[in-house]
């Protein structure tokens, strides 16, 4: 029986579309082993419960370069963003057994958090004075892992380094680290949506507003619904004390300070690491 060699086998040409479309999907896959996939760390220590490897022999193997395996990246960003939830008082007593099978999207929706992606500007974030996750590269040529920030002042931040524990870094040394946006939850006002689009005519989402710059101090106007000149004037108000554009235009970061103002000590902020837990659950 004759036999093909390999010169004598047919060729088959790929379109270029079927290449773009597979290098498409794969990126995907990628990107959802990264973000949402279900493989969590194999470990039976609550979700904040990261300490330096030195301390916690089942993360002995992680390499001190940080050159670290998809998995172990997807874990860092899962297990810091349940430390901003848990900063919140949610899940504080979850284990990994428990929530390794559960959508983190989820899990913020069922807190009743915002999150809100912002571009990294340190000066701002201090404002907004809202805990974050960072992406954060420990040195050059490292892969890239999450951080929850945790406090952060004038000379330094403490973060929660899901590979390498609590550590205190130098605020100054946070640009050589820190790249791309600030993933923030926060939660909003009962009554008040954003973006707001006021309609025409009287609109429950302006009177919650403005009720909530009244009781602030805010508003010197009456509660009408109406998007007038008074709620553009205390919206201005409210931006130029917390250092944002002073536009009048009600947008995200004016309802996040605004939140802010009205939670008070009830919301966790930069300025204190109260609430932070730090010790693995029973």
């Amino acid at each position: 029986m004759a036999t093909v060699t390999d010169q004598e086998r047919p060729k088959v040409l790929v379109p270029a579309s079927w290449i773009a479309l597979l290098a498409l999907v794969c990126a995907g896959v990628i990107g959802a082993l990264y973000w949402l996939g279900p493989t969590w760390m194999q470990v039976h220590a609550s979700l904040d419960g990261a300490v330096a490897p030195a301390q916690n022999p089942r993360m002995q193997d992680v390499p001190a370069n940080q050159t670290v395996a998809v998995v172990q990246i997807k874990d860092a960003q899962l297990t810091a963003m349940l430390s901003l939830l848990q900063r919140w008082g949610f899940f504080r007593s979850a284990t990994v057994t428990k929530l390794k099978e559960r959508d983190p999207a989820r899990l913020i929706q069922q807190s009743g958090l915002q999150a809100t992606s912002l571009p990294v500007d340190w000066d701002q974030l201090a404002r907004l004075d809202y805990p974050c996750l960072l992406d954060w590269k420990e040195n050059d040529g490292d892969v890239r892992h999450a951080v929850a920030l945790m406090r952060l002042s004038a000379t330094e931040a403490v973060i929660l380094d899901p590979l390498l524990g609590r550590r205190v870094v130098s605020r100054a040394d946070l640009p050589l680290r820190v790249d791309g946006d600030a993933l923030i939850l926060w939660k909003a006002l009962p009554g008040i949506t954003v973006p707001l689009r006021p309609r025409k005519g009287r609109d429950p989402v302006v009177a919650a507003l403005q009720q909530a710059l009244h009781k602030q101090g805010l508003l010197r106007g009456a509660v009408t619904g109406l998007y007038d000149a008074p709620t553009r004037a205390a919206v201005a108000r409210l931006q130029a004390t917390h250092g944002l554009k002073a536009t009048g235009r009600f947008g995200v970061r004016s309802s996040m300070v605004l939140s802010k103002r009205v939670m008070g000590a009830k919301a966790p902020s930069l300025k204190a690491e109260s609430g932070v837990p730090l010790q693995s659950s029973p």
